[in-house]
């Protein structure tokens, strides 16, 4: 707004009114001018609404945005949603023209102008991260991977006749595809060395496979500084001097490196100390913005240069766009105050993961070069689990299900074919890594509530007993109300689904007078066999409608829950007049199976005013192939076709596993029968056992 529109605006405003809306449009011009000046980051964020005023007006300069503009080209920014064209404000031709990436668009001056500056913003961004002599960076408006991979492109358009690539392994997909992608490379891939618990760069195979392969033929050697403990990062200074020894372009995959000072100080020295053509990092890692974009940074802009001209044709100005607003946003105070808060926030997660370990009886996995990633060995759990990957792997899966994202459990021996080459132990970076373990990150951004939700979450892994703590921990059940939980034994983590003294599917019931219920026995399908044999009591049988859920966990979460006070125990059944009875009794407990599964019950209080349990207290558990019963002549399980706590006279009643109904195997059996005290005898037709802790209390 020139000197013409306030004049114009003079005998409409009073002048002191006119003189306060001139300041506040100045200091918003101001805002522009400093960063168009000093081409960095702002000190202090900016308000959204400068930010919306800075971005209308660079689309203003697009030709798309002009005033009565005809266009008669094939694209000329035509956008069909107005939601579309409002999200990226207008800004519809892209950036740059055919063949390089930083070249001004005619039709596009306000987004070429949104791009250069976005360039300048990182460039300001990446020396005070800590790579001061960096000179030169563009924006790609593509993920780290697709930006290697140009990389490489522009390495062998200078050196055509090179077809090797020497690559230091990080497992990462897009670290192996980014290199074959390109059609007559060959992957070299340089394992790296074990020494004292962690992962440690071979140089000295680089520099074999380097002499092996003579230097001229060799496009570049690719190191990683950011990456997964217990991988540490490259020793990048000493590979800097070997490509300089041998006129070697050197990549440097610095995905979210930018957010820790000692890796961005280890690029600036090994460029003092040798050669680093280019470095690559991710804008979502290390700035918090959407997936799909990167900024790869150089110390020689004429290498810059010749990747930006690479570039085939135009590309989206969204990243530039997201970038810069990320950018002026934030501000430089509060970016640093962020990287700042991440290293304490690493120092956090480390103390209660060490914690964590010494309770478990793991350890922190020692990588003190690695100030982002933690890894944390499973070296108890694989022993439980008799290093069954799938078991051990259940960890991440039992953290996912509870909301925690971004933790990795490794296991060993996993071997992996990518891109025609096999992999030993994928995933641990390492084909002698003999450690399962788990890694968690402190990045950027991270909050410390996220911490110690991890933590608290983590330790519950190996207490989601029954489904009253499924409940408790607002944890998703699977279809069909079921749930895996641990089985309170010795072990701190569970392992072997199925097998006894480990994880246990079990139905839930979350709905009836609270919820909280574990499910230990239903029955309705009379086709259904309930004569089990001990085994099969003992660790469980059936489906999802019918079932028993096995007496080793009944004694397992009974002693368990002594410690909350004890179990309550429900039983609903259904009669065939269509009635329903539901009876409880206090103080349910199951003893061992070295006791014979013994029964032992408290208080009774329930709809049928008789306690049906009462000759079952204090009794053993029977089945026809280990009877316990107390009758000479008798067989009482054998003779009534069931497993229960047979009581001493050897009668049927209260007896919850007969046969639902009479078969010409059993004619003597008339069905499950409860007696009532006002109506005596019931025929059963449907049952549920259920059980949860006496005191019973959710803070939802």
């Amino acid at each position: 707004m020139d000197a013409n529109f306030w004049k114009l605006l003079s005998d409409m405003l009073p002048s002191h009114y006119q003189s306060r809306a001139e300041d506040a449009i100045r200091a918003r011009q101001r805002k522009l001018d400093h960063v168009l000046i000093q081409r960095r980051i702002p000190e202090n964020a900016w308000e959204d609404s400068d930010i919306e005023a800075l971005l209308n007006l660079l689309a203003s300069m697009d030709s798309n945005n002009f005033y009565k503009v005809s266009g008669v080209g094939e694209r000329e920014g035509r956008v069909f949603s107005a939601m579309v064209k409002r999200r990226n404000y207008g800004m519809i031709h892209g950036i740059g023209r055919s063949g390089d990436l930083a070249e001004l668009q005619p039709k596009a001056l306000g987004s070429s102008l949104l791009n250069a500056l976005s360039n300048a913003l990182a460039l300001s961004v990446i020396h005070i991260s800590g790579i001061s002599k960096c000179k030169k960076c563009i924006i790609i408006p593509v993920a780290t991977g697709m930006a290697m991979t140009l990389c490489l492109m522009s390495f062998r358009k200078a050196r055509p006749q090179a077809t090797h690539v020497i690559w230091s392994r990080v497992d990462q997909k897009s670290c192996i595809k980014c290199i074959t992608a390109i059609e007559g490379l060959t992957l070299h891939v340089v394992e790296q060395i074990y020494q004292h618990d962690r992962l440690c760069t071979n140089v000295s195979l680089m520099q074999e496979t380097v002499e092996v392969l003579n230097p001229e033929s060799v496009l570049c050697i690719i190191t990683t500084t950011s990456c997964f403990a217990p991988r540490s990062p490259d020793n990048i200074e000493l590979v800097s001097e070997l490509c300089d020894q041998y006129d070697i372009p050197h990549l440097v995959n610095n995905a979210y490196g930018l957010q820790s000072s000692k890796l961005c100080s280890a690029l600036d020295q090994a460029n003092r100390r040798g050669r680093v053509d280019l470095f690559v990092q991710s804008v979502d890692k290390n700035f918090m913005m959407p997936v799909g974009g990167s900024i790869v940074g150089g110390f020689k802009p004429e290498i810059v240069d010749s990747l930006s001209k690479l570039y085939p044709g135009r590309a989206s100005a969204s990243v530039s766009m997201d970038f810069l607003t990320t950018m002026l946003a934030m501000g430089e105070r509060q970016y640093q105050c962020m990287r700042s808060a991440r290293v304490d926030h690493f120092q956090h997660l480390h103390a209660g993961l060490q914690a964590w370990a010494e309770k478990t009886n793991e350890q922190i996995i020692s990588c003190p070069k690695n100030n982002i990633s933690i890894a944390v060995s499973l070296d108890r759990l694989a022993e439980k689990c008799n290093d069954d990957i799938n078991e051990i792997t259940r960890l991440g899966s039992m953290l996912f299900s509870r909301n925690v994202t971004g933790a990795r459990v490794v296991p060993t021996g996993v071997n992996k074919i990518i891109e025609g080459i096999e992999f030993k132990n994928w995933g641990a970076h390492s084909s002698i890594m003999r450690r399962h373990y788990f890694n968690a990150a402190a990045a950027i951004g991270m909050q410390l509530h996220e911490i110690e939700r991890f933590l608290s979450t983590l330790e519950s892994t190996a207490a989601v007993r029954d489904c009253y703590d499924v409940q408790k921990q607002q944890l998703p059940l699977l279809p069909g109300g079921f749930f895996m939980v641990d089985v309170p034994c010795s072990a701190c983590l569970a392992c072997g689904t199925g097998k006894l003294g480990c994880s246990k599917l079990v139905r839930c019931d979350l709905e009836t007078d609270g919820g909280g219920w574990t499910v230990i026995q239903r029955r309705e399908n009379p086709l259904v066999d309930f004569n089990g044999n001990w085994a099969e009591y003992r660790d469980g049988f059936g489906d999802e409608n019918d079932f028993w859920i096995g007496n080793e966990y009944l004694h397992q979460i009974s002693n368990y829950r002594l410690r909350n006070g004890g179990l309550k125990l429900c039983v609903e059944l259904l009669d065939d007049e269509n009635e329903i009875h539901i009876d409880c009794w206090t103080h349910f407990y199951v003893a061992s199976e070295y006791e014979r599964y013994l029964l032992l019950l408290g208080i009774y209080k329930g709809s049928s005013k008789f306690d049906n349990f009462m000759s079952s207290r204090g009794r053993v558990f029977a089945t026809y192939d280990n009877d316990n019963s107390a009758m000479p002549v008798i067989q009482c399980a054998s003779y009534w076709q069931t497993g229960w706590w047979m009581n001493l006279q050897c009668r049927p009643e209260g007896t919850l596993n007969l046969p639902l109904q009479s078969s010409l195997n059993t004619p003597y059996i008339e069905g499950i029968f409860w007696r009532t005290r006002n109506q005596g005898l019931k025929h059963i037709v449907k049952t549920v056992m259920r059980i949860r802790p006496m005191n019973v209390r959710f803070d939802l």
